[in-house]
Order: C-alpha cells, then sequence, then structure tokens
C-alpha cells in the first residue's frame, strides 16, 4: 500500500507537470560608486533599485516526455493496484483456510473434551464399585 501511494504521489506530481511553472521574485541592485578600490566600493555600497518581478515558463513542445511519463506512472499505478488486489484476495483465501482449519480443530477439542468426562466418570465408577466387591479397579 505504501508503494502504491508513492506512485500515485509520482502520478500527481508528473500531472501538475502540465501546469507552467510560476515563479515570483524580488531582488536588491547595489552600487558601489568609489572608484578607487574594489575594497572601498564594497564599503561604500548603497541600494539603487529594488525590482520585483513574476515569471513564467511554459515550454512549446517538449516531444511529449510529460505526456509519457504520466502514462507510465498511470500504467504502473493500475499495475500497483492489481497487485495488491491479487495480494488481498490470497490473504482472504488463507483466512478462510485458518478459519476453516480453527473450526475443525475446536470441533476435535469438543469431542475430546467429552471423551475425557465420559472416561473420568467410568474410573469413578470403577473406584466406587471396588469397595462393594469389584475384583479389578
Amino acid at each position: 500500500m505504501k508503494e502504491l501511494e508513492a506512485i500515485k504521489f509520482k502520478s500527481n506530481a508528473a500531472a501538475n507537470n502540465f501546469w507552467p511553472d510560476i515563479s515570483i521574485y524580488g531582488r536588491y541592485d547595489y552600487y558601489g560608486n568609489n572608484i578607487y578600490g574594489i575594497d572601498k566600493a564594497a564599503k561604500d555600497m548603497r541600494e539603487t533599485a529594488y525590482y520585483a518581478g513574476l515569471l513564467i515558463t511554459l515550454p512549446i513542445f517538449d516531444g511529449g516526455v510529460r505526456k509519457w511519463e504520466r502514462k507510465k506512472n498511470m500504467f504502473e499505478m493500475r499495475k500497483q493496484q492489481e497487485t495488491l488486489n491479487a495480494v488481498v484476495e490470497e490473504k482472504g483465501r488463507d483466512i478462510k483456510t485458518l478459519s476453516a482449519g480453527y473450526q475443525e480443530i475446536s470441533k476435535a477439542l469438543k469431542h475430546y473434551r467429552m471423551l475425557n468426562d465420559q472416561y473420568v466418570r467410568m474410573l469413578e465408577i470403577t473406584k466406587k464399585s471396588h469397595p462393594l466387591g469389584e475384583k479389578s479397579i
């Protein structure tokens, strides 16, 4: 089930790959105004501008890579679902077999307990009949 969950996550990621990539960015531009040395220019840096932007990337043609990745993930998901269904069915049969075996064993145990009770009663009768004149226990 964890494998199926991972494949579903991967399939969802492949489906989301059809959406365009959208990025928001912001940056400061700095300008060092001292021309006598790089270290002095670094010390005299000041902000000159702040930029914010929105970058949208949408490929026009990718050779069908995204489409086939999505189809491959769908196939893997179906295959994993079939495997999971087969395992569930097999374990169901095992449970039914074990249940039938348990019922048979419990019936046999009940029968043996009844036999044991009968033998205990017979032994008690035999022990009581010995003092009354029975020769052999």
